[in-house]
């Protein structure tokens, strides 16, 4: 008996979480056989739904809440994007159809939902209007009219029906973001819209100050924006007093402090902005060492900066430091590789030819591996025909920071003596830029 009544109340149970779930159905039409791919997102993850190889329907369930459709369709030489925003309700079945025998293609909802009926006319709204704007323009005397007219027309649409308090809340986001678009497009065409001619809800941009904002690609862009024209340290404060919600101050603390490395005068007061830094990110409380270390690895990018403290090792297993290999009067030319990276192998007869052009002037070839397997590192060579003098393999794990490299094969040049001349040297295979390069580095004559 007792068994029983647990089996019971476990299928009680699976019925109540189950009848959580909202049905979706996706019905494509597609005689034109374009290839399409369709996928669900629900702010965090972006998952497949149906590909034109494999089927022509979709059935699904999901929970309740707001999707996005996204993807692609279209030859290659044609592709386009899929985007729209879509509701499912807790019980219910949904069913999408996709038009793609039409270009653009269209999607209509075949179930009677007027929360959808608001997504869809809102999204087709503004996309029509975005594209009227940026490809058309307006001029100054319709401008504020537009402007009035295009706000007005978003609060018809959104307040049509009466919808759920947590469907009225996404749409402010979107509005909100939709307006700042707009407005600046007008800016553009050089028609200023004053804070009088936006409804208060619209100047308030703490309505952004939750994590729905998140689900839009710019949400936290009019954040940062926001607190532009301030020092760093204000422009934490100024994020932490405003806003609340921790997901937004992460990521905006991230747009500020990137934006402050990418834009940092480091030719200037380096010292000064290392400390401003750190003060920041001490105040912001976050563990800000990839920022900083980022900050000191510019140093080593300038024109002029010598090389840094690198460890290496060669074939046989001797180890020492980049900043050891420069040779006083003669030029540095550094290749950066993997033997992991096609793109890097397939510089190295390139490069072993420009070594043999070049024997006799006063360049020193240089080449340092990121393989972490050592063996595979001297296969490769081997299989390459490279000599194994001043071959080298980067022992340091911070190599990529210290000297600012985001992919390889990455080449420099530094001068004879040992200073930066060419942070993005040209590859040995543009051999004309390269030997130009050389000259302007005191390599030849």
């Amino acid at each position: 008996m007792k068994n029983i009544i647990i089996f019971l109340a476990f299928m009680i149970l699976s019925l109540n979480v189950y009848s959580q779930n909202s049905g979706l159905n996706i019905i494509t039409q597609n005689k034109k056989n374009i290839e399409y791919s369709i996928y669900i997102n629900d702010g965090n993850n972006n998952d497949l739904l149906i590909e034109s190889k494999k089927a022509d329907r979709f059935n699904g369930q999901f929970n309740e809440g707001v999707y996005k459709f996204t993807g692609k369709y279209g030859s290659e030489k044609n592709i386009r994007q899929i985007s729209k925003y879509f509701y499912l309700k807790k019980n219910e079945n949904f069913t999408f159809k996709f038009d793609f025998n039409v270009s653009p293609y269209k999607i209509e909802f075949l179930s009677k939902d007027n929360v959808n009926k608001v997504l869809f006319q809102l999204e087709e709204f503004i996309n029509s209007e975005s594209l009227k704007i940026w490809n058309k323009g307006v001029n100054k005397k319709e401008g504020k009219e537009y402007f009035e007219y295009f706000i007005n027309k978003l609060d018809k649409i959104t307040y049509k029906y009466k919808l759920p308090n947590k469907i009225v809340e996404f749409i402010k986001v979107w509005n909100y973001i939709n307006i700042k678009q707009i407005k600046e497009a007008l800016s553009s065409n050089k028609i200023e819209i004053s804070k009088e001619q936006i409804e208060d809800i619209y100047n308030n941009i703490n309505i952004l100050d939750n994590d729905l904002t998140l689900r839009f690609y710019n949400g936290t862009y009019y954040i940062y924006q926001s607190l532009l024209g301030k020092t760093l340290k204000e422009k934490t404060y100024m994020l932490k007093e405003k806003f609340h919600n921790k997901k937004i101050i992460c990521e905006v603390l991230d747009k500020i402090f990137k934006n402050y490395i990418n834009k940092y005068n480091y030719k200037v007061n380096f010292k000064e902005g290392l400390v401003e830094l750190e003060d920041a990110c001490k105040y912001a409380d976050i563990d800000g060492s990839s920022y900083i270390n980022s900050f000191k690895s510019k140093k080593y990018t300038l024109e002029g900066s010598l090389l840094p403290d690198i460890q290496l090792e060669n074939t046989d297993g001797k180890t020492m430091s980049l900043k050891d290999l420069s040779i006083k009067g003669k030029i540095l030319y550094i290749d950066c590789w993997a033997s992991w990276c096609h793109p890097c192998c397939a510089e190295i007869p390139y490069l072993l030819k420009i070594e043999k052009e070049f024997k006799n002037e006063n360049i020193v070839f240089v080449s340092i591996s990121l393989d972490k397997e050592k063996n595979a590192w001297i296969k490769k060579m081997e299989d390459l025909g490279i000599s194994k003098e001043n071959q080298y393999r980067c022992l340091d794990k911070g190599f990529f920071e210290k000297l600012g490299v985001s992919g390889i094969p990455h080449f420099f040049i530094y001068d004879k003596d040992g200073k930066l001349t060419f942070y993005n040297a040209p590859r040995p295979s543009s051999a004309n830029a390269l030997e130009v390069a050389f000259k302007q580095a005191g390599g030849i004559k």
